[in-house]
């Protein structure tokens, strides 16, 4: 069954695909077929001051490359991801993401017995995506359940390799509050090598060139913040119970053309 949904994920983003022409630092990044739908063009991308960006420097106009395209086909994309909630560790939270109109649903309960987190994960790919020549990931997501976003923790993993154990790329996201805003960008560097909720001591930020074989991507709500070399704190003020985020993308992005 899991090998059939792996061929299926594949299947889907290569048959949704559009071919797309070269950008700088972009045009090689992803094989024919390998991305949803095309970036936009130079033109029509969103400037970079309306955009939610998680790195140190603003970044210029940006151009997408969704991924996993809920707005345009949020069947198929819903059906590539599936639930890892604290149930793993012991815990009684539930989730799930499934198809809206236009759009992803990723609903939910948190609750703090036991564990305290939910998340959502694609399957493994066959064959993986290089994303080696983009600049990073986005989110484009909207809590429209409540306005809380900043009590709760949000998480997006990557993962570079075929294993499904618990060492990933982590760094931290939001989407926006009560309805759809601008897209978080998050530069490869933000995502920190972590073990569970432990920050990995030594390792390197993640780079673009570690991103040629990449093999999946993840998002958690949680009560645990950031990861540490020592452990991890729980968010102040943690909001547990019902969530709803919308989901409209997930994908790369990069530079625009000059």
């Amino acid at each position: 069954m899991m090998g059939q949904r792996i061929v299926a994920t594949t299947l889907f983003i290569a048959s949704c695909a559009t071919a797309f022409a070269p950008q700088p630092r972009i045009g090689a990044a992803l094989p024919p077929g390998a991305v949803a739908r095309g970036p936009r063009s130079a033109a029509t991308a969103r400037p970079a001051e309306r955009w939610s960006w998680s790195g140190p420097v603003a970044p210029p106009q940006q151009t997408l490359a969704p991924i996993f395209d809920f707005e345009a086909a949020p069947a198929d994309a819903a059906d590539l991801w599936e639930r890892i909630d604290d149930v793993v560790m012991g815990g009684v939270s539930s989730s799930k993401v499934v198809a809206g109109d236009a759009r992803g649903e990723w609903r939910g309960i948190v609750r703090t017995d036991g564990g305290g987190f939910c998340g959502a994960r694609t399957a493994t790919l066959e064959a993986p995506l290089d994303l080696s020549g983009y600049d990073g990931l986005y989110v484009d997501a909207a809590l429209v359940s409540d306005d809380d976003v900043a009590r709760r923790a949000w998480k997006m993993t990557i993962r570079t390799g075929a294993s499904r154990g618990e060492v990933v790329h982590s760094a931290e996201w939001a989407p926006s509050a009560g309805a759809r805003g601008a897209p978080t960008l998050l530069p490869f560097e933000a995502f920190k090598l972590v073990r569970g909720p432990r920050l990995v001591e030594g390792a390197p930020p993640l780079a673009a060139g570690d991103c040629a074989s990449v093999y999946g991507v993840g998002l958690t709500l949680s009560k645990f913040a950031a990861a540490k070399a020592d452990g991890t704190a729980t968010v102040e003020n943690f909001r547990d119970g019902p969530f709803a985020v919308d989901l409209f993308a997930v994908g790369a992005y990069g530079a625009a053309a000059a």
